[in-house]
């Protein structure tokens, strides 16, 4: 373990050699090198953000909590779950994630596949086009969907579903949403965008 009993403080990693966390950690802040970051020991825990510069890969089911979680390469999750507990800032591709849940705001710049799964509780930003893919499992927004330009967003959820629980594209419209699968797609908001594509399943707009 790191920082078990009292909390380090700032713990800041350069360099592109790999760096692996065996146990659980705890500290004010991370940030790490280039090379990539293997976390076996299941959380990471800072007071504030956790910046990964590099690759990450997961060899446990894992909690990362802090402010801000940033993954500025990609993820590979083993086939474990990915909890963010915080706001999550994806701008690497998340693959070989089981379940995938955050607790805060999401900011969406890279794609996202999951075969459980994915939860987003707070609001979804998208920063670029974005490709979500679970295997028949449901992908679930609990508060808004938005953009600053048009982002195209692309889900694909097999028998899954999805749902929209608040407004999507309000204030700027999103771009094309295409939705693939056999699933419910539920709208319990207004929808704006500059088309939509459902799945071969069942769209309940309530909004």
């Amino acid at each position: 373990t790191v920082g078990a009993g009292t909390a380090l403080g700032a713990i800041s990693i350069s360099g592109s050699g790999t760096t692996t966390f065996s146990g659980a950690v705890t500290a004010a802040s991370l940030s790490s090198g280039t090379g990539t970051t293997a976390i076996n020991g299941g959380s990471v825990t800072t007071t504030g953000t956790q910046t990964y510069n590099g690759a990450v890969t997961l060899g446990a089911d894992t909690t990362l909590s802090g402010t801000t979680i940033n993954t500025g390469s990609t993820v590979d999750g083993g086939g474990y779950s990915l909890t963010v507990t915080g706001n999550a800032d994806v701008d690497g591709d998340i693959s070989n994630v089981n379940v995938l849940s955050v607790s805060g705001t999401s900011n969406l710049g890279a794609n996202i596949t999951t075969t459980g799964t994915q939860t987003y509780n707070g609001a979804v930003t998208l920063g670029a086009d974005t490709s979500l893919t679970t295997t028949n499992s449901l992908v679930w927004f609990k508060s808004t969907v938005g953009n600053s330009s048009a982002r195209a967003m692309t889900i694909s959820s097999g028998t899954g579903g999805v749902t929209f629980a608040n407004t999507v594209g309000a204030g700027t419209a999103l771009g094309a949403i295409s939705i693939s699968g056999s699933g419910t797609t539920t709208f319990s908001g207004a929808v704006t965008a500059a088309s939509l594509s459902s799945g071969t399943g069942t769209t309940a707009i309530n909004g």
